[in-house]
């Protein structure tokens, strides 16, 4: 029994475990060594769709205060390593994640160069009990209005050259600029509030998701011609 279950990925084992009523569960925890069975129990703990119930516990940690050549020894001669891994997690004297080293940049740095001076920019931590819908809801959130603003930033460029060239004011370019800008980053924004919100109530996406950014984006450019209109004639 504990072979098989080895054989599989963490998240995979928390999977089975949870779909099995109480005695079978025992029955694949039993077979498992002492840690790997209290890591499972602590896995299932958490709330069903969590970061802490869903994460994959395969993971290959070091020290940060070590180089390359201290890393490499480690790897080499540790007893058991995942069967697949791309970096390494460093951790402060606190056990406390800090950053991630991709696999290729450590074996391609001198021995004594320090992890933390090839580590990743990017690495962030998610709490145990965050949902996996939210998680993915606010990255989701932040590329849309991301789009907005480089397609706000494009179209801007376009019509305020046009504004400033055709009735050559140089507030009025400033102003059509700003709007647009202004207006699709709103409209981003309002488009995947809509959807989470509507959604989440039970209401067909399709008829009322177009009707509602619409109203929103014709308001925001509504107040913002009056707004910046204002401005430039007092």
């Amino acid at each position: 029994m504990a072979e098989p279950v080895r054989e599989l990925k963490s998240d995979e084992v928390v999977d089975i475990l949870e779909d099995r009523e109480q005695l079978k569960q025992d029955v694949i925890l039993d077979a498992l060594d002492k840690i790997e069975r209290a890591a499972f129990q602590k896995s299932l703990t958490y709330p069903k769709f969590s970061s802490g119930h869903l994460m994959q516990r395969e993971v290959v940690i070091v020290a940060e205060i070590w180089n390359v050549g201290e890393a490499i020894d480690y790897l080499s001669s540790a007893d058991k390593l995942p069967d697949q891994f791309y970096h390494v997690t460093l951790f402060d004297s606190m056990m406390y994640p800090i950053a991630n080293v991709n696999l290729g940049r450590l074996m391609s740095s001198g021995r004594y160069m320090l992890l933390k001076n090839i580590k990743e920019d990017k690495f962030r931590i998610i709490p145990v009990f965050q949902d996996e819908a939210d998680a993915n809801l606010y990255r989701v959130i932040w590329r849309e209005v991301l789009v907005g603003f480089v397609n706000g930033g494009v179209f801007a460029i376009l019509m305020g050259t046009v504004g400033i060239l055709w009735f050559c004011l140089l507030e009025l370019g400033y102003k059509i600029g700003t709007e647009m800008v202004l207006n699709l980053v709103i409209a981003g924004f309002a488009g995947i509030s809509a959807l989470v919100l509507l959604d989440r109530v039970g209401i067909d996406l399709a008829l009322a998701s177009g009707g509602f950014v619409t109203a929103v984006t014709d308001i925001v450019g509504f107040f913002a011609t009056l707004g910046f209109a204002d401005v430039i004639l007092v």
